[in-house]
């Protein structure tokens, strides 16, 4: 918000968001106005581009909405029925409208943009091959974010055992 101020004396205005470790909803539409009115953002990480990637205000506003309400969006049961007959643009659908909280989730757990993605892949493909076992009483949203954690803590063991064994290995 202090941008706002600068853009008024300023027409051109460069952004170093490199520091930029988490976006809420909010935070995105903040910097998609920005970069309307001409900001450029610059030292992006992968994971806050992917946030950004989708330039629509209107997508990130329902976002934020839709994290609010309590109960399951009606767009979710009708995406649902498309994922269960399997059709490959429902899944794009779900990995566009989810993939970015999801990235985040994973990037808290793990703390690394490409450990967040891999997390992130698996989490999105294990919800793809158990769609069927979706009871629907929860927000999609809920059940994704179920298993991007459950994918991430599996990481983490996974980098534990490693590292354990190779730490047996040096000492032997």
């Amino acid at each position: 918000m202090a941008c706002q101020a600068v853009l008024t004396e300023r027409r051109s205005l460069q952004l170093d968001v490199s520091g930029l470790q988490f976006v809420d909803p909010t935070g995105v539409a903040l910097l998609h106005g920005l970069e309307r009115q001409g900001t450029r953002l610059g030292g992006c990480s992968g994971f806050i581009s992917e946030l950004l990637r989708d330039r629509d205000h209107a997508t990130a506003a329902s976002v934020a909405v839709s994290a609010v309400s309590t109960s399951p969006p009606a767009g979710d049961a009708v995406l649902v029925e498309r994922l269960r007959s399997r059709d490959p643009q429902a899944f794009e659908v779900l990995v566009r409208q989810y993939g970015g909280r999801m990235l985040a989730t994973a990037w808290r757990f793990v703390g690394a943009d490409e450990d967040a993605r891999d997390v992130v892949q698996e989490a999105f493909l294990a919800a793809f091959r158990a769609i069927d076992t979706f009871a629907g009483a929860a927000r999609l949203s809920t059940w994704l974010h179920r298993i991007v954690i459950n994918a991430a803590l599996m990481r983490l063991r996974s980098r534990r055992r490693r590292c354990s064994f190779l730490r047996w290995r040096r000492r032997r």
